[in-house]
């Protein structure tokens, strides 16, 4: 069982690309949204002021089986919309968190683990959750060594 803790968070401004997709199709639209972002904060000289993340406003995909998807670079810099980059608010508050160890594949272990925590503590999960992303796999071929931070916010039972 993964390590969970309670931590109340400030709002956090991000650089944003928003979309709808399979689960399957989740990792190749998210390359393409990191792409697309980067692109935008280094032709505006802004630098990220943390690791990107990707927010997902339900904990279930829609009726057409596609998950919403938010995925983003924090910055300190104001961001103005342009194409399919927008500017995105991570929300404040108390969430659960979780350092995930290993392959995405094996994130939903995480997942439950923290589920499992929520319940023993009285506490119910919100509907949204993202994901901090520490290692780029381009760099780390070694998956047991990325590392994935997992924020699901909390409601008081």
């Amino acid at each position: 069982m993964v390590e969970v803790k309670l931590v109340d968070i400030k709002p956090q401004q991000a650089a944003a690309v928003k979309y709808k997709t399979p689960v399957e199709k989740i990792p190749e639209n998210m390359g393409k949204a990191f792409g697309r972002l980067m692109a935008y904060l280094q032709a505006r000289n802004i630098t990220s002021s943390g690791a990107p993340f990707s927010f997902y406003p339900a904990v279930e995909p829609d009726e057409n089986g596609e998950w919403e998807v938010v995925t983003g670079m924090p910055v300190d810099s104001e961001i103005t919309a342009e194409g399919d980059v927008v500017p995105f608010d991570l929300p404040a508050g108390n969430v659960a968190v979780a350092t995930h160890l290993g392959p995405y594949e094996t994130l939903e272990t995480t997942y439950k683990d923290m589920s499992e925590w929520m319940k023993e503590h009285r506490l119910a999960p919100a509907d949204m959750m993202w994901e901090y992303y520490f290692t780029d796999p381009k760099l780390e071929p070694d998956q047991s060594k990325w590392r994935t931070d997992v924020y699901w916010p909390v409601i008081d039972r």
